[in-house]
């Protein structure tokens, strides 16, 4: 075994059911010996674990931008629950983050889950009304939920705002 005792000292030694030749050290030495090995052990593996763990904590998310960004991944990887959890936190630390509200809504009309999506996507179009896209998925979700004169109104304001734009 290799291990580092209490003051600091690299020590190596070897466990062994049965004391070194020679020796004058009895079973019940050997099981303490035993024992405090695996006592040091143990301890080296939880500093181990625990600082694992706080790299892990400390490597999260902590700003609007990196929870945009963990949210564009997982929406490519169509987790789109996951997804818009990301989106969601993104735009609880930063209200005016416009793309993150509108990705939101995009996976909640994925998931079927079109009063989500209206409310995110209506939160995008009250801090952009230009943004196109969001007007035609907000007009998605209106359909869903057969509010088909909000849907309407919202396909031609996709259209007033981009005339060119082909899925309006």
């Amino acid at each position: 075994f290799c291990i580092y005792n209490e003051a600091g000292i690299y020590e190596t030694g070897i466990i062994s059911k049965y004391p070194p030749l020679g020796s004058s050290i009895n079973k019940k030495e050997t099981y303490f010996y035993k024992n405090l090995f695996m006592k040091r052990l143990y301890k080296g593996i939880s500093i181990i674990f625990l600082s694992s763990a706080f790299t892990l904590v400390s490597s999260a998310q902590t700003t609007s931008k990196e929870w945009y960004d963990k949210g564009i991944k997982l929406f490519d990887d169509k987790k789109y629950m996951d997804a818009a959890a990301a989106f969601d936190k993104a735009t609880q630390i930063d209200p005016k983050k416009e793309n993150a509200f509108y990705k939101a809504g995009w996976c909640y009309n994925d998931m079927g889950n079109y009063e989500n999506a209206i409310d995110r996507l209506n939160k995008t179009v009250a801090l952009n009304k230009n943004n196109h896209q969001a007007w035609q998925e907000l007009g998605y979700a209106y359909k869903k939920t057969k509010k088909n004169d909000l849907a309407l109104s919202c396909i031609k304001k996709a259209i007033e705002v981009k005339p060119t734009y082909a899925l309006a």
